[in-house]
């Protein structure tokens, strides 16, 4: 039987092969997890790159999705999405959605939340930034949003326009940086002072007692 020869057709230039699909149906441990679709499930992964997330009982270091994220009892220290996102039960330091996608916190906290919309309930934010929040039975530092709906049982520390008033007074538009510096330098010399001796509180040469005593001793065997 003679050999086939038929020339293979080259790849399409610009085609791309998909990227695979993973799924985890029970504990795993990566450093580095990636596919269209990735589901998590009492996992620990260093940095995760997917179409989508579904995460549960999992910790990640840092996720970028490029569509919906559905994050459940879990920590993900850094969450940048694109789609749908929904945070409940967790915890993370920063939550950044764009792509105009809603976002949704329930019983969560994050010190920083980023998004075009987001409803918080039962949820702590330090700084939100967002074209309209909805809090709801929440507490957080400061919001910075044209459109800001909050609920008697939350609690705001500083509102939109209260943080614009202290932009304006201190320093211009970096009036939140240095009250930030300031309280930041405050609290860490309250926390280690620093103290150094002086010269004059030195001890002086009679009060040693074994200095004192070789002196004594070479007066007399002078004399």
């Amino acid at each position: 039987m003679a050999p086939d020869n038929t020339p293979i057709p080259p790849k399409p230039v610009g085609e791309e092969t998909p990227a695979p699909e993973f799924r985890t149906v029970g504990p795993i441990a990566a450093i580095k997890f990636g596919g269209n679709d990735v589901q998590a499930n009492l996992s620990a992964m260093g940095t995760v790159s997917a179409g989508s997330l579904s995460a549960t009982g999992s910790a990640i270091g840092a996720a970028s999705v490029n569509g919906d994220a559905t994050v459940t009892a879990s920590m993900v220290p850094v969450l940048l999405a694109r789609g749908e996102t929904t945070f409940q039960q967790s915890y993370a330091s920063a939550v950044i959605v764009g792509g105009g996608a809603d976002m949704k916190l329930h019983q969560a906290a994050a010190p920083l939340i980023v998004g075009k919309t987001m409803e918080l309930s039962q949820s702590g934010g330090g700084v939100l930034v967002t074209g309209e929040a909805d809090v709801k039975g929440s507490w957080v530092g400061v919001v910075l949003s044209p459109k800001t709906t909050v609920s008697d049982d939350s609690h705001v520390i500083v509102s939109t326009r209260a943080a614009l008033i202290i932009a304006a007074a201190l320093l211009g538009g970096f009036g939140l940086v240095a009250i930030v510096m300031a309280l930041g330098v405050r609290r860490v010399m309250r926390w280690r002072p620093i103290s150094l001796p002086s010269m004059p509180s030195m001890p002086s040469l009679p009060s040693l007692p074994h200095l004192a005593d070789l002196q004594e001793r070479w007066l007399h065997r002078e004399a």
